[in-house]
């Protein structure tokens, strides 16, 4: 740890694609699956991702194929797909089993160990029963059904998600977990539990992991230290965002943006922030912790939206909901968003007022804010709010 905290001073945490999203025991509002056959899955498979030449045919044929595929693999039920044979072209998300699933313990057995043992045991004894879905389920759960799109269009794609279980819980709580996984037909091949020996954010670098989603504020403070982004999500019960389309939504400053133009806004008011922003309007912003998030969402939007034989377009969508003024400081925004290349689906300039009823309307699966009253404004609505640093 120490030489990774060594490096991190060298850089900033903004600069790293390396994201931590903290979350706490959240209830999903959803009814359980039934467990698929071996053999549904393997014809489920085969069918949901054929292969496809995209320049078989000149006389459209390849057209209405693509067409058919991309329809359907929006509408059925996520089905296992093989990681990437390289993990550095991946997107690759970290999840903590508190933040996938609703384990049952709300307090940090490394701090409490005689708890965990009776903790242990019960799990042991009921390890044949799945976990329920937790906070983070809906989010991962619609990663399958963009990778199946990308599979679909290119059979050999290695920029996909890849989903990560990535624990601090004891080896022995692994079968329970896998048991989990298949039971929601979850596909989550690469998994790290460490016991508590060993921090968590100790491996994000050497798993190249993308974000972090996880339940424990002290591994949110040792992954800043180490350079990574982090954010937390307190309880809440979250709605079963079932769709076809993964929604992201994002805050900008302190999140998409540095905090710099907020420092202003700190220290002298609207009318600092104002000047600040009008005398920087052609300056872009600096980098925020989930740029390079974003930026790999963008990536894969756009596989699907430049390609001019896919008629479905992409099944990405990137929201912002911004507390900036329009005509006073959004032209700044606007500008740092378009060098970046980040692709912006719908941006939402707010001027100050609640972000709860748009974010409302719009159910993304997660939403990141830096500031409590947004978080709250958007847990009033169900919606996953993880709060990146802030007061």
């Amino acid at each position: 740890m120490a030489s990774r905290s060594s490096r991190s001073t060298k850089r900033k945490a903004d600069e790293s694609s390396n994201n931590v999203v903290s979350l706490s025991n959240s209830q999903v509002v959803t009814e359980p699956k039934q467990p698929k056959s071996d053999a549904a899955v393997t014809e489920n498979a085969a069918s949901d991702v054929p292969s496809i030449d995209l320049t078989a045919n000149g006389d459209g044929t390849t057209h209405a194929v693509v067409r058919k595929k991309l329809s359907h693999c929006l509408s059925v039920d996520p089905v296992p797909l093989q990681p990437g044979k390289d993990p550095s072209q991946a997107v690759n998300i970290a999840v903590s089993s508190r933040a996938l699933f609703d384990t049952g313990i709300n307090y940090d057995w490394t701090e409490e160990p005689g708890k965990f043992s009776d903790y242990l045991d019960g799990i042991m004894r009921t390890e044949a029963d799945p976990f329920p879905p937790g906070a983070a389920f809906p989010f991962i759960q619609a990663l399958s059904q963009v990778n199946k799109c990308l599979l679909a269009i290119n059979p050999t794609e290695q920029e996909r998600f890849n989903v990560i279980l990535m624990s601090h819980n004891h080896a022995h709580v692994g079968i329970k977990l896998i048991n989990s996984i298949n039971h929601h037909a979850l596909y989550i091949e690469r998994m790290c539990l460490t016991g508590g020996a060993t921090p968590v954010p100790h491996y994000l670098e050497a798993y190249n992991v993308s974000l972090f989603l996880t339940s424990y504020p002290n591994e949110v403070e040792k992954a800043l230290e180490c350079g990574f982004a982090a954010a937390a999500l307190s309880n809440q019960e979250v709605k079963d965002s079932v769709s076809e389309e993964l929604r992201v939504a994002f805050d900008l400053d302190a999140v998409l943006f540095s905090a710099e133009s907020e420092v202003h806004y700190k220290t002298g008011g609207l009318k600092a922030f104002f000047k600040h922003e009008k005398a920087n309007r052609n300056k872009l912003v600096e980098e925020g912790p989930l740029k390079k998030f974003a930026q790999a969402l963008g990536r894969m939007q756009k596989k699907f939206n430049d390609n001019p034989d896919i008629v479905k377009k992409s099944p990405i969508k990137v929201y912002v909901v911004t507390a900036r003024s329009a005509a006073s400081s959004g032209e700044r925004a606007i500008k740092t968003l378009r060098a970046w290349g980040i692709r912006i689906d719908e941006i939402h300039f707010l001027a100050g007022a609640p972000k709860g009823p748009i974010l409302n309307a719009i159910q993304p699966h997660i939403f990141f804010d830096d500031q409590h009253t947004h978080i709250d404004s958007a847990k009033k609505y169900g919606i996953s709010a993880a709060q990146v640093g802030g007061e």
